[in-house]
């Protein structure tokens, strides 16, 4: 019968036959020869009955004892001779059930976690393609609701076109020409109508196949570490299996062992968590639609917190002394005023250019303007020299290009000569507009100027009120405060922050009612911008953007409006530059 001696990477099998294997060499006691364990096996020498006996390679003896001290096997005659007292000796029997118990333990974990690998390959490689049809649904929903909406425009034109050819088939032929010119006119209204939503449409979903993308490379990845951490973990269940054959192996390797199932275990719990996340950025991007001033506005909205970034600056021309970003205007422009000369000017970012559209009348600088629909654009003003009891031209309304429509008035309630109004326009059409300094909040009918309600706030001023989408309103104090109001006048909430001391200003999200407060920052010496959500968290310094070149530290602080349009972008001006800022779907860092 062989005998197994041990392993020495120097011997070879002697048979004839065979090339050597880099395992345990045996003896055949009959003819002393060396062979390896697989020609043993192949005559009969040794049968796979258990565990290989661990042989003593100075006296040929089987094992019987094992010495904790030295860390290794003895024969009944080391243990006389090599391992007496203190040597701690004990039966190699005790030793084997005990690290037998520990690596049986280990391949049980092993299996479950082998499991739970297998479920979660399968979780991911069935995610791929669920992620492209959420994606698709997606992309169905804003393809279909824009296609709707460009039909419905062609649909108005087709009846234009039908009822101007109605109106002039009774006609004579001399007005043919006036016909073409109304055709060609209502062509061009049509257009323009179409002309947003195509842009609109083309933005969205360019976010949403940049966010296919990223997310889409990053499960790939995770699906390939998946696949070699599972390989990794059958390499282990080998490993594990040829530790388990020999007693030797199972004495001195088990800790060896147990440490890289370990390792395994826990990079399988991250890799589910990683799964959890994968499914939680998934369903949190969504299509944002809602109505303000007069049309439906469209954007892609992700629940998960975004980054702002810069993504254009316009350096303002030098002939334009000291300009101020004072709301929206008409096709997503925004409107400035010099405050020096009077002149009012838009900004187009597309075309990248300002355009002058009002020259300085003598009725006030405007204060804030916003759109009322898509003809009508509502402008509130300051106003010096006024004894009247009431305000005249602090309320106008021009049309799309830039004639003066309406003009309406407040009562006046200052003492004094000077008075500011601003203005809003709520979801309803109504015009929400307050004096600076006092208590009363006025809403007016935008249709013919009449007051509907007025608003008493209780011991305060105000100093600016802007209009939520819900109804309730916004109003900023001279102290710093914003006060949220439901429309019979109760405070709803109250809103303050100690750094909102010097050059306070602030702007609504018209689609999130998500407010930002623009203020000076004394530590930094810069313009910052917090972010305040509709239950009043505060997320501090979103952005940050510097004062004008030309002010050095020590200047008088000057308050620099910031305007949130309804694409979602953040405008802002320092009188050097135009800078439009745009928050992105940053939910890729979550998943790193």
């Amino acid at each position: 019968m062989a005998m197994a001696t041990g392993s020495d990477s120097g011997m070879k099998c002697e048979e004839t036959c065979c090339h050597g294997h880099p395992v345990l060499i045996h003896y055949i006691n009959q003819v002393r020869r060396r062979i390896c364990h697989a020609c043993a096996l192949k005559k009969g020498h040794i049968h796979l009955l258990g565990h290989k006996k661990w042989y003593c390679e100075r006296h040929q003896e089987s094992v019987k004892s094992f010495c904790i001290t030295h860390e290794e096997g003895c024969c009944k005659s080391c243990a006389l001779i090599f391992h007496q007292s203190p040597c701690q000796v004990t039966d190699i029997h005790t030793i084997l059930d005990e690290k037998q118990k520990l690596l049986d333990g280990k391949l049980s974990s092993r299996e479950k976690s082998s499991k739970v690998l297998k479920d979660c390959l399968h979780q991911v490689s069935d995610s791929v393609p669920a992620l492209e049809k959420s994606f698709q649904k997606i992309e169905d929903e804003v393809i279909k609701h824009f296609d709707e909406a460009l039909e419905k425009e062609s649909e108005r034109e087709e009846e234009a076109i039908k009822t101007i050819e109605e109106e002039y088939k009774e006609k004579m032929k001399l007005l043919l020409q006036k016909k073409d010119i109304d055709l060609a006119r209502c062509q061009e209204e049509a257009e323009k109508q179409r002309k947003p939503l195509r842009e609109n449409k083309k933005e969205i979903l360019d976010e949403i196949y940049r966010c296919q993308r990223i997310l889409k490379s990053r499960i790939e990845k995770l699906q390939r570490d998946l696949e070699q951490l599972h390989r990794s973990s059958h390499d282990l269940k080998i490993k594990i299996n040829h530790v388990l054959h020999a007693e030797q192996d199972i004495v001195l390797r088990s800790v060896e062992v147990c440490a890289e199932i370990e390792r395994t275990l826990k990079r399988t719990v991250e890799m589910k968590g990683l799964l959890k996340e994968k499914e939680i950025i998934m369903n949190s991007i969504s299509l944002l639609k809602k109505r303000r001033n007069g049309r439906e506005h469209h954007r892609l909205y992700s629940t998960l917190q975004g980054s702002w970034q810069l993504v254009d600056e316009f350096r303002i021309p030098s002939y334009m002394n000291d300009l101020r970003i004072l709301g929206c205007a008409f096709e997503g422009n925004t409107f400035f005023q010099d405050i020096k000369t009077g002149e009012g000017y838009v900004f187009d970012p597309t075309k990248r250019e300002m355009v002058k559209v009002l020259q300085y009348d003598g009725r006030g600088l405007v204060n804030y303007c916003t759109p009322i629909d898509e003809d009508s654009l509502l402008c509130g003003r300051t106003q010096g020299g006024c004894f009247k009891k009431t305000l005249h031209g602090c309320i106008c309304v021009y049309d799309s290009k830039w004639n003066l429509k309406k003009d309406f008035h407040i009562p006046r309630n200052t003492s004094g000569s000077f008075s500011c109004v601003s203005v809003d326009v709520d979801c309803d059409g109504m015009i929400v507009a307050s004096e600076a300094k006092q208590s009363n909040i006025y809403i007016i009918n935008s249709a013919d100027g009449s007051i509907v309600k007025i608003i008493r706030m209780q011991d305060r001023k105000c100093k600016r009120s802007l209009c939520m989408s819900s109804g309730e309103i916004v109003v900023s104090t001279s102290q710093g405060e914003f006060i949220i109001l439901d429309r019979t006048g109760n405070t709803k909430r109250i809103i303050r922050d100690d750094e909102w001391r010097l050059a306070v200003d602030f702007s609504l999200d018209p689609l999130l009612d998500t407010m930002y407060v623009v203020y000076w920052d004394e530590s930094q010496c810069v313009y910052a911008v917090d972010q305040v959500s509709v239950v009043g968290k505060i997320s501090k310094k979103i952005l940050t953007f510097p004062q004008a070149s030309w002010l050095d530290t020590t200047s008088k602080v000057c308050t620099y409006p910031i305007v949130i349009t309804h694409s979602g972008k953040l405008v802002a001006c320092n009188e050097d530059n135009i800078m439009t800022y745009k928050r992105r779907v940053c939910f890729i860092d979550v998943f790193i």
